[in-house]
């Protein structure tokens, strides 16, 4: 029995789970070194600098170019020219035999992606999306804004405030696209009133794996639309998207609360959903015994005056020589306010990396790099993942954890606790989420289900960086091994894995996670059958099964 359970229990986390497997004679693979933060430094950064100073342009060349032409109308006829282009290319691929027809994927490569996993697309026929990467059409009447898939966060998020506006869900990296968050689990820190990214979608359009044009919303082919989400393209090939929009102001009011342990932090969260209107809610967990919950309220015309003239500092987050945020989350006192401007506090979390920098490059937040070489930062993920020689992939999983897992708030303490014993890495990230069961991939435990539809409370941690058995080098250590255990103790309580981390799961374990009913159904109505299942598409690539079972 664990003498000190962050919950504060006595009953040992994950007790009746399988125990861990036996000690290999081997040590795991070292952590991140010396050297690879200095290619980073010198090569990763200014690459990802010209990159985004060379695609800024490109973006501004064609905006102008539009606003000289037919504006809305020239965007939508080359919207359904370049749709039309991905019809008769899923058409030729349906026309082949079906014992000769290769795997039909994207054309987008492995470091496009913000995920860990690097896909092999040998001998795929590759669809092209590459292009689709523009905003349609911005509805005030509806309060919709529609995207191509490969459109960013940071892309629609500049567009939208320049209107006063921000998706009501809007991740805290902006290189995330909005078709990749919708066929996955997109989470932000309003998730506790609006759901998941996908669940402020009104409306998609796909071509199936036939070459039909299918449009799917609350009001047609609702099974669709119910299973879109967390779909990973296994349904057809995204081709536009529309998302709710709400205003934004140009500044809110950030408070920070202060708690000595995991289990206030829980309750505050809890407590905050239910009876305050916070618009926006994060914690951070420093250590078991320094937590921080960080709210976000909308505030505009007097008030703001008011708080101003009260003295509220104000927080320009976004300026390139300020440290990252969660670093800023420690050192502040409890009950701290401070004013932020909206763009800055919605990518907050981009300039680390969502937390991730501090294994990858520690070095991007001194302040000597900070003050003279700060514009040029953070590094794209998507150089970290091209620079990284395949051979390594394997290391890179068993000596780094990059893991997001939700589960119902009655469980969260003893996710964290279990995270604590395998792992010993912090801070962590925690999101509350309200999860909606549509009847798709991501189920409610029956005993928690409430309205119709039914919905749940759940809280997501953010679990990045190197274990403690890694650092130290511990004999027999196993990662994934580790990771597992957490993924058991997920799937028991009714919880969920985000499907851009390695799935250290077996196929049964993985639908035991996620529910294929409905998605089996409509893969086969719209004719979309021959395209890779979710599991396909989300497994690791690496050998991961022969690491478990050397370490067994």
């Amino acid at each position: 029995m664990r003498i000190d359970p962050v919950d504060g229990t006595s009953s040992p986390p994950g007790a009746d789970l399988p125990s861990p497997p036996g000690p290999s004679l081997r040590p795991p693979p070292p952590p991140p070194t010396r050297r690879q933060e200095w290619i980073i430094g010198l090569v990763v950064v200014p690459l990802s600098f010209l990159t985004s100073c060379w695609e800024h342009v490109a973006t501004s060349l064609s905006r102008w170019r539009r606003s000289q032409a037919a504006g809305a109308a020239i965007t939508r006829r080359e919207h359904g020219e370049r749709v039309a282009r991905v019809q008769r290319q899923v058409t030729e691929w349906a026309s082949m035999p079906a014992g000769s027809r290769p795997p039909l994927r994207t054309d987008r490569t492995a470091s496009e992606s913000l995920s860990v996993r690097v896909p092999d697309k040998t001998g795929a026929k590759r669809v092209r999306l590459g292009d689709f990467r523009h905003i349609l059409d911005l509805d005030l009447k509806k309060g919709t804004v529609t995207v191509e898939p490969f459109v960013t966060v940071g892309e629609v998020t500049s567009f939208l405030l320049r209107h006063g506006l921000m998706l009501e869900a809007t991740l805290e990296m902006e290189d995330a696209t909005l078709g990749g968050l919708a066929l996955s689990q997109g989470m932000t820190t309003h998730s506790h009133r609006c759901g998941l990214v996908s669940d402020t979608v009104t409306d998609y359009e796909l071509v199936t794996g036939d070459g039909k044009i299918v449009v799917a919303s609350e009001t047609q082919n609702t099974d669709v639309f119910r299973a879109i989400p967390f779909s990973h393209g296994s349904l057809g090939f995204l081709t536009s998207l529309s998302l709710r929009v709400v205003p934004a102001q140009k500044e809110l009011l950030v408070s920070y609360r202060k708690f000595g342990s995991v289990k206030e932090l829980q309750e505050a969260l809890v407590a905050s959903v239910e009876t305050t209107d916070a618009f926006f809610l994060e914690g951070v967990i420093h250590s078991t015994s320094h937590t921080v919950l960080i709210r976000g309220d909308l505030v505009s015309g007097d008030e703001l005056e008011k708080l101003k003239r009260e003295g509220v500092p104000t927080n320009k987050q976004g300026q390139w020589w300020k440290e990252w945020f969660f670093v800023h989350t420690s050192k502040v006192e409890d009950g701290h306010r401070e004013l932020m401007p909206m763009h800055d506090y919605l990518m907050r979390h981009d300039k680390s990396l969502c937390m991730t920098m501090k294994y990858v490059f520690p070095a991007g937040n001194h302040p000597l790099l900070r003050y003279t070489l700060g514009w040029m930062l953070p590094p794209r993920v998507q150089f970290l993942k091209s620079l990284r020689p395949p051979d390594v992939r394997m290391e890179t999983a068993q000596s780094q954890v990059y893991q997001d897992l939700a589960v119902p708030h009655e469980s969260f303490c003893e996710l964290v606790d279990l995270a604590k014993t395998e792992f010993d890495i912090f801070p962590l990230m925690v999101y509350p989420c309200k999860i909606v069961d549509r009847g798709g991939f991501i189920r409610i435990p029956s005993d928690l289900r409430h309205g119709d539809p039914a919905s749940h409370l759940y809280l997501n941690m953010g679990l990045y960086g190197v274990p403690r058995g890694v650092r130290k080098q511990t004999l027999g250590y196993s990662t994934i091994g580790s990771v597992r255990r957490v993924l058991d103790l997920v799937r028991s309580r009714g919880g969920f894995q985000h499907s851009y981390c390695d799935v250290f799961q077996t196929p049964e374990e993985f639908e035991e996670m996620f529910d294929h009913a409905l998605a089996n159904e409509v893969r086969k109505r719209v004719g979309s059958e021959a395209l890779p299942g979710v599991y396909g598409k989300v497994r690791p690539e690496v050998d991961w099964e022969k690491e478990v079972v050397e370490a067994a």
